[in-house]
């Protein structure tokens, strides 16, 4: 089944009025493509769990904090579509720029004590980017029900508490991790991913700008999802954090 590919929001609003008007549910999964297992796993539980689904694709330059990562991010929106064939989604939303942020658009949405601690201490405006591009998509596709993976537990948190004092009428429902082959959570939300050497060992890069150290993976293995007391190999306190904010998970030093 080709799915149908939707760019402008009147297109889109036409569509989902119907179902509205009709009674159905309507899943969304919110991504920023480059689709993988992780996605995919959320789209599956959508479709068990709504009459319709829509999966969005939007690479958001709200959450970006270096310019070079948005321009290198993957388009692969053709191979994307391709991977959802098999699961018939209702409709794949596309939006074009100015469906998202018209001109002198204002508005950010922040979520106090939540957008700013852990990982977004380390990437000053991601959590406000993510919060309002997914308040936008909450709200353009008419959602019921929105999936994510709890692999990104702190994004779930913040998606959580803005539906919840926004009244949107949205259940958020957190699905449990897809691993990758190495072990490793799949990410839901960026391939700024590290290289399995084989022997047990997983090389980091940032942004591909700098490499961090090695770290052993059985550790992080038994750690993703759980606080975490010791990372092997890192330097400094300061690499070890930024590390671990990549992973989701917390930080705390040891001697």
């Amino acid at each position: 089944m080709t799915v149908p590919i939707l760019r402008r929001l009147d297109a889109l609003r036409s569509l989902t009025r119907r179902w509205s008007l009709s009674g159905d549910t309507i899943g969304v999964v919110p991504t920023m493509g480059a689709l993988h297992d992780g996605h995919l796993s959320l789209v599956a539980a959508a479709k068990a769990a709504c009459d319709r689904v829509i999966v969005t694709i939007f690479v958001n330059p709200k959450q970006f904090n270096n310019p070079a990562d948005l321009a290198n991010y993957p388009r692969t929106e053709d191979a994307d579509a391709r991977k959802l064939e098999r699961f018939e989604v209702d409709a794949l939303w596309v939006p074009d720029a100015d469906q998202m942020y018209p001109a002198r658009f204002a508005t950010t949405v922040s979520v106090a004590g939540l957008t700013d601690v852990m990982e977004g201490a380390f990437r000053p405006g991601h959590f406000e980017g993510v919060a309002t591009v997914v308040t936008k998509l909450f709200t353009q596709t008419s959602a019921t029900d929105a999936f994510f993976g709890e692999k990104d537990y702190q994004q779930l948190l913040v998606v959580r508490r803005m539906a919840t004092d926004l009244d949107l009428p949205v259940t958020v429902h957190g699905c449990p991790t897809i691993r990758e082959i190495d072990g490793l959570a799949a990410d839901l939300e960026s391939p700024l991913r590290g290289a399995f050497d084989g022997a047990g060992n997983y090389s980091f890069g940032l942004n591909d700008q700098s490499v961090f150290t090695e770290v052993d993976l059985d550790k992080i293995k038994h750690t993703i999802g759980m606080n975490i007391t010791l990372v092997t190999t890192a330097k400094t306190d300061d690499e070890a954090r930024e590390l671990l904010a990549l992973l989701g998970m917390p930080f705390a030093a040891t001697n």
